[in-house]
């Protein structure tokens, strides 16, 4: 008898959801969205397309847009559609971008997407006397307040060793240099390659090598770019010269 029940119970449910959606109920647990990107992988500057489409019927849609996890923008588009494409190119930065689409008249229906924006590499490399260096958090180059109790200490021996050992290379001078890594960085992701002057072109050119390479590991999509100013290209050639020129789109 129980058995008899159970397969009444079962027939009715299927009977019920079946009158339901042939008179246009939205049955929830088939419904679907479907949501894809044209590319997984997008260059910086190219828009980004997202498709998507639904299994039952026309929605109008909500479309929050995230970037590495933060909400930044919410799009909607109330022209109903069974699919429909978003072209999405107001980005500024690159990152992780997620897109969530939401149907606006019914609940627990939504899907996302995630497209992985990139920015080709700049590595930037200043010319002689270009780059800050410190002792500590004492900046010798260029010095602040009274210079001679400073530069003296730039001091090399005779065989080309700086007499004071804890002495390290800091950033590009913003003072010659902010306005030019501000505009390449509008549309290249810029990596600043401050490096001791007072060191030789080979020396340098291997710390060069270390920087390429962290570069292309950290975004292996990106092209790496070398812009370097005066001694910063005698610095480049040497990188190359020493059998690194794979590594780079151009000089």
């Amino acid at each position: 008898m129980s058995r008899k029940l159970t397969m009444v119970f079962i027939l009715g449910i299927i009977f019920y959801f079946g009158v339901f959606n042939f008179f246009g109920g939205t049955n929830e647990a088939y419904a679907a969205t479907n949501v894809w990107a044209e590319k997984s992988k997008v260059e910086f500057g190219e828009s980004i397309k997202v498709h998507y489409n639904f299994d039952d019927r026309e929605h109008a849609v909500k479309i929050n847009i995230f970037r590495n996890g933060n909400m930044i923008d919410t799009r909607f588009n109330f022209n109903t559609s069974i699919s429909n494409i978003l072209s999405y190119s107001s980005y500024n930065e690159e990152g992780t971008y997620k897109f969530e689409i939401i149907p606006l008249d019914v609940s627990g229906y939504s899907e996302q997407v995630t497209v992985k924006v990139f920015k080709h590499r700049v590595i930037f490399i200043p010319g002689i006397m270009g780059s800050e260096l410190y002792s500590g958090s004492t900046k010798l180059w260029i010095p602040e307040g009274n210079p001679w109790t400073k530069i003296p200490r730039l001091e090399m021996d005779t065989n080309g060793v700086s007499k004071d050992r804890s002495i390290r290379a800091g950033a590009p001078e913003d003072e010659f240099y902010k306005t030019m890594h501000d505009y390449l960085n509008k549309n290249f992701f810029v990596i600043d390659f401050g490096y001791d002057w007072r060191m030789g072109a080979n020396e340098n050119a291997k710390l060069l090598k270390d920087k390429v390479s962290a570069a292309k590991a950290s975004s292996p999509d990106s092209k790496i770019y070398l812009v370097a100013h005066s001694m910063g290209g005698i610095i480049a050639t040497e990188y190359i010269n020493l059998g690194n020129g794979e590594m780079l789109i151009n000089l």
